[in-house]
């Protein structure tokens, strides 16, 4: 798939639009490491070409993404089960938020939990931890960040 130069173009656009935007709510715009911010967007860029370019790094995401739809599948099968026909988006209810987006949240909140016993997702975030601090981060800054990739803002 060629990366068309529309797509490149209103990419970059939105990249320089978020900074712009980051710098005027700045309250200390001198204090802002351009450097740093030159590095994370340099990284961003090479992951983003690793994923769509780099042919075992592309396949590693999509069995990633297959894995997860299937795990999403297993999580309506529940949701049918709790609550029969209501439970099916194609039936003649229709999407019902309560029904289809609490019980996923819930779910993936348990798997969360489950990855936390088992001591699978702190491995996971100090990999990401890691990897930020050597961007000169700060070590909570870093691990909180990292925990925001999985967790939501409270449980970070």
């Amino acid at each position: 798939m060629p990366i068309l130069l529309e797509n490149l173009s209103r990419g970059i656009l939105g990249m320089m639009f978020l900074l712009v935007v980051c710098w005027a709510f700045s309250n200390n715009t001198r204090a802002i490491n351009w450097k740093l911010v030159l590095i994370g967007i340099v990284a961003q860029v090479c992951f983003a070409l690793g994923v769509l370019k780099v042919n075992f790094i592309t396949a590693i995401f999509s069995w990633l993404s297959e894995k997860f739809v299937e795990l999403i599948a297993i999580g309506h099968k529940g949701i049918e089960f709790m609550f029969g026909n209501i439970g099916n988006q194609s039936g003649a209810w229709g999407y019902i938020f309560a029904v289809q987006a609490l019980p996923n949240i819930i779910f993936f909140a348990a798997l969360a939990s489950i990855l936390y016993y088992l001591g699978i997702l702190q491995k996971i975030v100090y990999v990401f931890a890691w990897m930020l601090k050597k961007l000169g981060i700060s070590g909570p800054e870093s691990v909180s960040t990292a925990a925001n990739i999985f967790l939501g803002q409270t449980e970070a």
